[in-house]
């Protein structure tokens, strides 16, 4: 039985693959046909080098590698590489991902591939936050939500639109964040496949409001168990929310901790967004922060 062929090494594809690319000028002179083959076998092995470079966790010789194969290759090809550039770069140097990301997305609209770019932006909007720059990744949200909604998927504006949300979370600006679940509420409430949604947005537009003050909160509670049945006092949701707003009333803290303490959504304690809310709404009692 023959013995199986040896895997050659991410370094020695890339040897082969440069050794062909310079051999090619010569070929012009010659056939233009077997130089155009010439030129699509390079690309071929240059793929090759990158992909078994990404298995041996050599992910800078990964992007030099990809960057090579996008000479002559076709635009979606192009849109190839630029996911396998960022996506190597995403393992050792993050920040330059965003640039691929986005040369990615840009090729994906020119050919009509919308939801595809739209998830590219949506990558790079991750790093974006990641580094803490909210409008940035704002920026590519928006632009990715549009184009999820121009290709009327639903879903995935939605879910965009409750990513832009959170950042503006972050960035402490709950006016903004509380409007933009309050959209999303309204926009899923009557939907059959999305309404069970909508009291989640609805939780964290009060979350939103009581972080501006508790009058607002009290408010914008009150009018959203007046007017949507899913958001009623059976409601895990609004219990919690009715007792944190007399908690802030009677500047009680003790009271407000045990409430989130005891409190059966797993919201509470696992989601970062929620427990920026909590927190922030938390310091107000003791009169730590200025209103936003």
């Amino acid at each position: 039985m023959a013995a199986a062929k040896e895997t050659r090494t991410a370094e020695v594809l890339l040897s082969e693959a440069n050794k062909k690319s310079r051999s090619i000028g010569s070929l012009f002179n010659k056939v233009f046909s077997n130089a155009s083959n010439a030129l699509e076998n390079t690309r071929a092995l240059y793929m090759k080098a990158g992909n078994q470079a990404k298995s041996e966790g050599r992910y800078d010789l990964a992007v030099e590698a990809y960057k090579k194969a996008l000479s002559g290759a076709e635009q979606f090809e192009q849109a190839s590489c630029y996911e396998n550039i960022a996506a190597s770069y995403m393992m050792f140097e993050p920040s330059k991902a965003i640039g691929a990301f986005q040369k990615a997305a840009e090729l994906h609209c020119t050919l009509n591939r919308f939801p595809t770019a739209a998830g590219c932006l949506e990558k790079a909007a991750d790093v974006y936050e990641q580094c803490e720059n909210f409008e940035k990744a704002n920026e590519c949200l928006i632009t990715a939500q549009r184009f999820y909604v121009q290709e009327r998927q639903k879903a995935s504006a939605g879910r965009v639109k409750t990513r832009m949300a959170n950042i503006r979370v972050q960035q402490r600006k709950f006016m903004d964040a509380k409007l933009l679940f309050e959209e999303m509420a309204e926009l899923v409430k009557d939907d059959s496949l999305l309404r069970y949604g909508a009291k989640d947005h609805y939780f964290r537009a009060v979350l939103c409001s009581l972080c501006i003050d508790v009058d607002n909160g009290q408010i914008v509670f009150d009018q959203y168990t007046a007017d949507n049945p899913s958001f009623d006092n059976y409601q895990p949701e609004v219990k919690l929310l009715r007792n944190l707003i007399q908690c802030v009333r009677d500047g009680n803290k003790e009271q407000y901790v045990q409430y989130i303490k005891d409190s059966p959504l797993a919201s509470i304690k696992n989601d970062k967004y929620i427990k920026i809310l909590i927190e922030d709404i938390k310091q107000k009692i003791d009169g730590d922060i200025d209103l936003k």
